[in-house]
């Protein structure tokens, strides 16, 4: 009788503009971690000992599918759909001048912050010598 396991994910990452996904799993005797390798959906690699195509592949698989169910669902990814190709580059450029503004505001307080920092900062004596150390 064969032992069913089940996948224990840690972490999921995706690279930016790219189908590409690697999964980070806990192995089964739940120390170690294994790393998953999916594009466009399906699993290219494992680094687990098993034999391939291993039971985290397969299932991570049936977890993508799922993960991407859920994202064509949502009200904006059918919304992006039916946009036309003038109205998602307004959109990306809007989206783009909004990053602008963000990291702007974040270093503008980042600076204030090490402003105040500088300046509610005690200014602590050095201990020195005037002899010289041999």
């Amino acid at each position: 009788m064969k032992n069913n396991k089940t996948v224990t994910i840690v972490a999921r990452f995706q690279f930016k503009g790219t189908c590409k996904v690697v999964y980070v799993v806990r192995s089964s005797d739940g120390v170690g971690t294994y790393e998953t390798s999916l594009d466009a959906g399906h699993a290219t690699g494992c680094t687990c000992k098993s034999r391939k195509p291993c039971y985290h592949m397969t299932q991570l698989e049936a977890n993508e599918r799922q993960h991407t169910a859920n994202i064509l669902a949502t009200p904006e990814a059918v919304d992006l759909f039916s946009l036309s190709q003038e109205e998602l580059t307004a959109r990306r450029i809007a989206g783009t001048k909004k990053q602008a503004l963000l990291n702007r505001e974040y270093q503008a307080r980042t600076v204030a912050q090490q402003q105040a920092d500088r300046e509610n900062a005690v200014l602590q004596p050095k201990a020195f010598s005037v002899l010289k150390s041999a």
